[in-house]
């Protein structure tokens, strides 16, 4: 892989992290449909939980150093709750 490839993949901005939060929130949306129709089990579901909290804690710290603006604050805000919906339904739907 490329130093240019790698760089990219390493990526801090702004537009990247809500991105990323964007990603997280679309697959933990995914995963609790899959949930609901009994496509995966309840490891499957615990794992993407962990490892869903664990991106939204860094995703977190990560948004509140780059967001500028009060407008940019408030869209990392709304995303990181649209994650935090999401993997409350994924939960619910494990039970």
């Amino acid at each position: 892989m490329s130093l240019i490839a790698l760089a990219a993949c390493a990526r801090r901005d702004l537009h990247s992290e809500l991105g990323r939060v964007r990603s997280w929130t679309a697959t933990a949306t995914f995963a609790t449909g899959l949930r609901g129709v009994g496509a995966t089990n309840g490891a499957v579901t615990t794992q993407l939980l962990e490892r869903a909290e664990s991106a939204r804690a860094k995703e977190q710290t990560e948004l509140a150093r780059l967001a500028r603006t009060d407008s940019q604050r408030a869209a990392a805000r709304g995303l990181l709750d649209s994650l935090q919906h999401a993997m409350v339904r994924l939960q619910q739907a494990d039970k």
